[in-house]
């Protein structure tokens, strides 16, 4: 068992995945107490779900998100990182009539999102990486009018799958990006200046990540 905030959690499942390639060594559990269950990555949480409510949002930015959802006209969302399915079930749950098309590159996020944390069962969910995905999509010429990257870490080569990702937009989709760490605001921001797109910050209060909204010009 493990404490945390002086309550007792309950360790559901815990999966400890060697080094491989360039990839470090990643530590999954997944824990629970009495109103919500969590996944976490190396020891940090990446996501969770209320068990009463699993439509319910907790995260600060997830919320954020939301409203900026509200205030986009868009059919077809395109989801890059599926962490616990916070948000996917918040997105399914508010506009059932909508498309969600969810990618992850770790297949053993993926069983678990799908054992613990109520799949949803409208949502494309695909086990590639980012960049493995924006191949296929060019070539089938697919297209979202909203774009969500939530990665985990933040991806070696995020500008080049940014290019990509614009190739995807619906006009005049969006790209919402949560951007984990500050000291990449200033890469992103001369980004969008070469590239002639918009780029809006919305503050996380009580957070050091940001979301970020960028559109064509």
């Amino acid at each position: 068992m493990e404490q945390s905030n002086n309550e007792t959690q309950a360790i559901l499942y815990w999966r400890r995945l060697p080094a491989h390639q360039a990839q470090p060594e990643l530590s999954i559990q997944v824990l629970q107490d009495h109103g919500c269950r969590y996944l976490l990555l190396n020891g940090q949480r990446q996501g969770q779900m209320q068990l009463q409510n699993p439509a319910a949002v907790t995260y600060p930015h997830l919320k954020l998100l939301l409203q900026l959802l509200e205030s986009l006209c868009w059919r077809h969302l395109l989801q890059l990182g599926l962490g616990a399915g916070e948000f996917s079930r918040a997105v399914t749950s508010r506009w059932p009539e909508r498309q969600l098309s969810t990618v992850e590159q770790n297949a053993i996020i993926v069983e678990v999102y799908q054992q613990f944390f109520l799949p949803v069962k409208t949502e494309q969910l695909l086990c590639t990486t980012a960049q493995q995905f924006c191949l296929q999509a060019l070539a089938k010429q697919l297209c979202y009018e909203v774009i969500f990257v939530d990665l985990y870490p933040w991806p070696a080569d995020w500008a080049w799958l940014l290019h990509q990702l614009m190739q995807l937009q619906s006009p005049p989709g969006v790209i919402l990006l949560n951007l984990p760490a500050p000291e990449f605001l200033p890469l992103v921001q001369s980004f969008a200046n070469k590239v002639n797109y918009r780029l809006q910050i919305f503050e996380v209060e009580g957070y050091l990540n940001k979301i970020l909204q960028l559109r064509a010009e």
